[in-house]
């Protein structure tokens, strides 16, 4: 069977193993499949400070999360296996590569792990209940439109100042 990712509703339930999906021996488009590559890679990129953790830990942990907690009426062995969901399609690769772009992602700390939340719960809630078998490209450029919202919402205060006085419209 070959199949854009894992995770195709319409693949017939294949399911592949976790040690096949970590290290990349499945069907699925280049560069998305090999997980110990793009772990590899990602923490490359937290290590040179190019990438902060926040973004990619707390998008895998959402998805996790929402795996675990959400009914789903796909009735495939992996559905609500959520170590799968983390390791197969391309989570992996759009948390640690595409979450991450320093442009479009919030600026503040506390925005970044609500954009990264944001984004683990609209990829769930489309891998589940839309006729898409992924959802991490649209849940990211989704939340990249609300990052001017985010940055609106997460802006710190400044030393000295109140609340009303940071946040006060002009």
């Amino acid at each position: 069977v070959t199949t854009a990712t894992p995770l195709f509703k319409e693949a017939g339930g294949v399911a592949y193993s976790y040690t096949r999906l970590f290290l990349g021996n499945v069907s699925g488009c280049i560069g998305e499949t090999s997980v110990i590559a793009l772990l590899m890679g990602g923490i490359y990129l937290i290590y040179k400070g190019y990438v902060d953790w926040r973004v990619p830990a707390f998008y895998i942990g959402t998805v996790f999360f929402m795996v675990m907690v959400l009914p789903t009426k796909i009735s495939t062995a992996w559905a609500k296996d959520p170590i799968y969901h983390v390791l197969a399609g391309g989570l992996i690769i759009g948390a640690f590569f595409m979450a991450t772009d320093m442009v479009t992602t919030p600026l503040t700390k506390k925005g970044l792990v609500a954009f990264a939340v944001g984004a683990g719960i609209l990829t769930t809630l489309i891998r589940f209940y839309t006729g898409y078998p992924e959802g991490v490209c649209y849940a990211i450029l989704l939340m990249n439109t609300a990052t001017p919202l985010i940055d609106r919402w997460a802006k710190p205060r400044l030393y000295g100042t109140s609340f009303e006085k940071t946040h006060k419209k002009k």
